[in-house]
């Protein structure tokens, strides 16, 4: 509910508390059943979903060109992102909402995956020229309790990126929509305590080495989705000649299997039973 609270305020671009109030009661009536299943009423929700509230508003007036920070856009006053424990290397300020929730596919890289946001920003790399580049970011959203940047996120991230490439075009490209993608992403981190924005930047070891991850998962899967059976082989002698007792090629049907057969039967699913 948090992520869709973060959304509904950016698509409004509104974040003052009674839009989010408004907005949060929709929210928890699209998820009544879910809430009704963890035994919690949803006055309880609203008073622990609110607190998310003033985490946005300052997201807002900090990072983006519709909060508090609209009337100054100079871009020397642009806040930096965190590099998670390096120097700052680049500042960054939303303008517009491109989309949200975005499904992504890459038939080129053979990925597809749904970014929580995607923005127009404006970005300032950390170098003598110092001038703002616009430029399409995906933005990433965790809403957990653990506020640490983690390998895994940074990994999810540092592919929708690769993948806005492929979508958008790179920075600079002719060819590419709107104004194309930047090599940055903005992992934020955020709950009803405090948020972070991370700046992730794949390099091309990194990049090299999530495409060989992909391509292992990938042979796997397919390598587990070939039909397989189980050959019949009668030790009688006098049955051979019968036509009804030939070896029979069985494929397995699409039933499912139980926890607990014996994993023996169970050939190459036996990974997915444990």
């Amino acid at each position: 509910m948090r992520h869709e609270l973060f959304e509904e305020s950016m698509r409004k671009r509104d974040f003052s508390v009674s839009t989010a109030q408004d907005s949060l009661h929709t929210i928890v009536r699209q998820n009544a059943e879910g809430i009704l299943a963890c035994s919690t009423s949803s006055r309880e929700c609203e008073r622990e979903v609110i607190k998310f509230a003033s985490q946005l508003q300052r997201f807002a007036n900090q990072y983006t060109a519709f909060g508090e920070r609209k009337k100054d856009k100079q871009a020397e006053h642009y806040p930096w992102l965190e590099s998670d424990g390096k120097e700052s290397s680049k500042k960054f300020l939303a303008t517009s909402v491109e989309c949200i929730e975005e499904p992504i596919i890459s038939p080129e890289l053979g990925l597809k995956g749904n970014v929580d946001m995607i923005v127009n920003a404006s970005t300032v790399s950390k170098d003598p020229s110092g001038k703002p580049s616009p430029s399409i970011v995906g933005i990433e959203l965790k809403t957990g309790h653990n506020q640490r940047t983690q390998n895994a996120h940074m990994a999810q991230l540092a592919l929708y990126t690769l993948m806005l490439k492929t979508k958008y075009g790179t920075k600079g490209d002719q060819s590419s929509q709107a104004n194309g993608s930047t090599d940055t992403g903005v992992l934020l981190y955020m709950n009803g305590d405090s948020f972070r924005a991370v700046h992730v930047a794949p390099r091309l070891g990194e990049i090299k080495s999530l495409v060989g991850q992909r391509n292992v998962v990938a042979n796997e899967t397919r390598r587990v989705s070939r039909p397989r059976g189980v050959v019949l082989n009668y030790e009688d002698r006098n049955l051979q000649n019968n036509q009804s007792s030939r070896q029979v090629n069985r494929r397995p049907g699409k039933r499912r299997i139980s926890f607990f057969e014996s994993l023996s039967k169970c050939f190459s699913f036996f990974a997915l039973v444990v």
